[in-house]
């Protein structure tokens, strides 16, 4: 069977309740309450056990360590394998829910000079990477010159920084804008600016150095610059450069001297903890670059194929019900609380935000249950590496489903955020078919747990789309071997 063939079975979603005996319309019904209430669903593995049956496979993908070549140690190597997965994920993402990518790597021994990347999307319309994809293979097909001095330090007109430019500045734009609320953006940041130079004349604190205070500084600056800027392109260099080297170098001095805020400072303290989250998020685009490069420059002689899933998106429409229809235990949703007026302005929010029109909506499989069905249904998972890449951490549904059907592939660890739109993996083997109606009946009964639960009146997500983010930043440059022949 080819691999770009996954979505053949799509529109059978029904089929996969039925065979969990699980009510469409409810799962539905309770997942956009959950959502509506921000419930934060937490990882429970006594109700959530995993359904292997017994069985495991001699033939075992490749350790993801392999990837990475040199002389560390493996807890290193797996770092920074992981990281080159989700920073190949990372540069193909695009904004909003549809742009989210997962990838999975392939590779075999008898083809020892190939390596295979399959790419994901939540939403499959590829076509505005395609021509992305054939750059990134003909740059990493290009033989580097002095492969020491190619990764050290990144060169403005490097060809795949111009690509990671080119499909990612309208991200890192929102990202930027995002970062600093509705209004009054500078007024904000030169609040937290002066608010730490006063807290830097104010405060000795022996854990941060005085190179890691300018550069904050000096972030805050930039940051003020590229909001009334027309020459993006060079202000996202320099504003990726300063953060990366904020996160690599100076992330304690950031952490150290946010804190330095908490007395005197509470609103530009709070506020900081938002300024920290985007400083590293923005790192991770020139994080990304040095990732591909020193793999690059560590199998110069070999290619790199990318491979979409090419089948046209296929969609699943259903009736949204109006809020005041849906049950629970026979009683309206809002009748258990005082802030029913709450409740019914975020259903609303939500149809907005997830563009539901004339009371329709459309169903997404999720990128890594893509990745999933590619990874169980095919012969030759032992080729794959054993890590799923994510440009953003799995849902609370992806994560669970994941963690029962295999325990030979891991990825980054969720934000336990559950999405109305989510549509489940389709199984082309019977095995894999009873396995997953076991999870999604499980993970129903779970939902009608949460959906009496009392809902939270704070305004946004109780958790970052990726709150792993500071923990598993790793700069290659701080690891490789090349680095650190006296040159780093």
């Amino acid at each position: 069977m080819s691999r770009n063939s996954s979505g053949q079975n799509a529109g059978n979603s029904d089929k996969v309740f039925e065979r969990a005996g699980v009510s469409k319309d409810e799962f539905y019904n309770n997942a956009s309450i959950i959502q509506s209430k921000q419930i934060q669903q937490r990882e429970n593995e006594d109700v959530m056990p995993v359904f292997l049956d017994g069985q495991t496979s001699h033939k075992l993908p490749h350790s993801i360590h392999r990837l990475i070549g040199g002389s560390m140690e493996n807890g290193i190597k797996k770092k920074l394998g992981e990281n080159l997965l989700d920073s190949f994920a990372f540069i193909f993402t695009q904004p909003g829910g549809r742009g989210v990518v997962a990838v999975a790597m392939e590779w075999s021994d008898k083809d020892p000079n190939k390596y295979t990347l399959h790419v994901r999307k939540n939403y499959p319309s590829y076509s505005e990477l395609v021509h992305i994809s054939k750059a990134i293979e003909e740059w990493f097909a290009d033989e580097p010159g002095d492969a020491t001095k190619d990764v050290l330090e990144l060169d403005r007109n490097d060809t795949l920084w111009e690509i990671i430019l080119h499909n990612c500045h309208q991200g890192i734009s929102l990202l930027i804008r995002n970062g600093f609320g509705r209004r009054n953006k500078s007024q904000k940041i030169s609040a937290l600016s002066d608010a730490l130079k006063r807290a830097i004349d104010k405060n000795s604190n022996p854990h941060t150095t005085e190179a890691g205070n300018d550069i904050i500084l000096e972030v805050l600056r930039e940051f003020k610059k590229f909001l009334r800027t027309r020459d993006r392109a060079t202000s996202l260099h320099k504003i990726t450069e300063l953060c990366f080297k904020l996160a690599e170098s100076h992330g304690t001095d950031m952490k150290e001297r946010f804190n330095t805020l908490k007395g005197e400072f509470k609103r530009e303290y709070q506020f900081s903890n938002r300024i920290e989250h985007l400083i590293y998020s923005l790192a991770n685009y020139r994080r990304a670059w040095y990732d591909i490069a020193y793999f690059r420059a560590q199998h110069n002689s070999t290619t790199l194929n990318i491979k979409f899933n090419l089948d046209q998106p296929s969609s699943s429409m259903k009736q949204f019900p109006k809020p005041e229809i849906l049950k629970i235990n026979g009683k309206g949703i809002f009748d258990e609380t005082k802030k029913e007026s709450s409740y019914k302005t975020k259903i609303k929010r939500m149809k907005k935000r997830s563009k539901i029109y004339g009371g329709e909506v459309e169903y997404w499989k999720h990128c890594e249950m893509q990745i999933l069905e590619l990874l169980l249904d095919f012969d030759g998972k032992e080729t794959f590496f054993d890590y799923i890449g994510r440009s953003k951490c799995p849902c609370w549904l992806c994560h669970h489903i994941l963690s029962s059907m295999t325990s030979e592939f891991r990825m980054r660890r969720s934000h336990m955020k559950l999405y109305p739109k989510w549509k489940p993996p389709e199984f082309r083997s019977e095995q894999n078919q009873k396995r997953l109606a076991k999870k999604l009946k499980l993970l129903h009964e779970k939902m009608a747990e949460l959906v009496t639960q009392p809902g939270t009146d704070k305004s946004g997500s109780t958790q970052t789309d990726c709150p792993d983010i500071k923990d598993t930043f790793l700069s290659p440059r701080r690891e490789y071997p090349i680095c650190n022949n006296g040159q780093s």
